[in-house]
């Protein structure tokens, strides 16, 4: 098997988890069962797809490449969740904003 890695490039690896984890985030979203915008949808595949390509760069660094069909499947996962997790960070940033224009805490 490392024969095989040896011709593993790591930035085509990368480049390869942008659409996996794109395809992950817009499944996310067609699960809901509503109709999504057009903006939902994009806003769903570029996070998933960038979200899957940091965690392929940190688990490549860690790991290595010989550990390259673990990492695919990490980054499948991180493609799934990449979108949920934008979306947490916007609306909580969104209830900062709003807590500080009435006076809350």
């Amino acid at each position: 098997m490392s024969s095989k890695v040896r011709y593993l490039n790591p930035l085509w690896f990368f480049i390869a988890m942008f659409p996996l984890g794109s395809l992950g985030g817009l499944g996310a979203v067609l699960r809901t069962g509503r109709k999504p915008t057009a903006v939902e949808l994009l806003s769903a595949v570029i996070n998933s797809g960038l979200c899957s390509m940091a965690v392929a760069a940190l688990l490549w660094d860690h790991w290595g490449g010989e550990a390259w069909p673990r990492i695919l499947g990490m980054c499948a996962l991180a493609g799934l969740g990449g979108n949920e997790i934008i979306n947490f960070l916007i609306s909580l940033w969104q209830y900062r904003l709003s807590k500080g224009k009435d006076g809350g805490p």
